[in-house]
């Protein structure tokens, strides 16, 4: 399946090409370019896809889900509104203003922050851009697909989307969303990973 057709399909998730037009804010004609692979899709437009909810790790490579959104926000407030409920498999949805409120854990001893480098720092655009910071987690299962923060050798290291392949299992694949990035391949007792759990978009509080 291609980029256009895996963006048909979430456009089909959101109601149609008309609604998911409307939602990021361009024409559908413009959309519609894209998913028939006319145009190819610009940065700002990923960005837009992001903003409405949609997997660009999934766009790009068919992992994942289209319903999932790679973006996650973290509110600096622990205690976040619990909505209400949603079914695992199939059935109803029970959403209201609130139900109550949630107090999320985030144990310092098994998460910390990085900071996206402003000089070398845009391979993963737009996920990621230069000077967002990105939440870390010691704890978290890593999995093929996730996003991941790499460190290897003296003072190496990358925020990646892990990639694991079943003919090389001594090794694991870092791969960047900008397709221009060559992979990185590496020796999975050379390398540390830690999953990205969240991520902080700190030019909007400035």
């Amino acid at each position: 399946m291609s980029i256009g057709e895996r963006l048909r399909q979430f456009a089909d998730s959101k109601g149609g090409i008309v609604k998911l037009a409307i939602e990021m804010g361009i024409s559908q004609p413009r959309l519609s370019q894209y998913i028939s692979e006319k145009n190819d899709i610009s940065s700002e437009v990923f960005e837009l896809l992001v903003s409405v909810g949609c997997d660009l790790n999934w766009l790009i490579t068919g992992k994942g889900s289209p319903n999932f959104s790679t973006k996650q926000i973290v509110s600096n407030n622990p205690s976040l509104k619990l909505l209400g409920s949603i079914p695992a498999g199939t059935g109803e949805m029970h959403l209201h203003d609130y139900v109550g409120y949630e107090t999320i854990d985030i144990d310092p001893n098994n998460h910390e922050l990085l900071l996206i480098d402003k000089e070398t720092g845009d391979s993963m655009t737009p996920i990621f851009k230069p000077g967002d910071q990105v939440l870390v987690s010691y704890k978290d299962p890593v999995f093929d697909g996730c996003i991941v923060a790499a460190k290897w050798g003296n003072n190496k290291g990358a925020v990646k989307i892990l990639v694991y392949n079943k003919d090389m299992p001594d090794y694991v694949i870092l791969r960047s969303l900008n397709q221009a990035e060559e992979p990185i391949f590496l020796k999975k007792k050379d390398v540390k990973l830690y999953r990205v759990v969240a991520w902080f978009d700190k030019r909007k509080n400035k």
